[in-house]
């Protein structure tokens, strides 16, 4: 069964609502005018529930997200020091923040990690943290999905990896 986002949630209730307030308006009308009293003033109209429903659906619609979303560093700017929630961290690179440091310092100097050409290698941090992201994970996008990673960067960092 999919699930329903909570801004989706929102905008079907607040049409339920609204069709449940329209229906009560036109009741109100119906018996007012069967009493044969004025049905509503115009001030009762502009504060209206239907109107405030209405500006609330009208918000929510206008915006994509109820809530504001943080922005997520890209791959060049991924660093093991930031202040990346641990959540975050653990979901990219599969291990905390001081397991991820540790195995940085055992394998920076491998010369597997370095090479003489004109084009350097990305750096080692980035390298470990791709390739725990594609191990990590089900599909031939997932690394570059998440890194921002070209595919040519991506298969030789994974074929390094090996």
């Amino acid at each position: 069964m999919p699930r329903v986002s909570e801004r989706q949630r929102l905008l079907r209730d607040s049409v339920d609502v609204m069709a449940v307030a329209t229906l009560e308006e036109e009741d109100d009308d119906l018996l007012h005018s069967a009493q044969g009293r004025a049905a509503v003033t115009e001030d009762q109209l502009l504060f209206s529930e239907l109107d405030e429903v209405s500006d609330m659906l009208q918000l929510v619609e206008s915006s994509r997200y109820l809530v504001d979303r943080k922005r997520i560093d890209s791959c060049t700017q991924f660093n093991a020091e930031a202040s990346y929630p641990t959540s975050r961290f653990r979901q990219r690179t599969r291990m905390d923040k001081s397991s991820f440091e540790s195995v940085v310092n055992k394998i920076k100097d491998n010369p597997v990690f370095y090479n003489d050409s004109p084009c350097p290698q990305a750096p080692v941090w980035m390298q470990l943290a791709v390739a725990l992201d594609r191990f990590g994970n089900y599909g031939s996008g997932a690394a570059r999905r998440s890194c921002g990673v070209s595919a040519k960067a991506l298969s030789t960092t994974i074929r390094i990896a090996w």
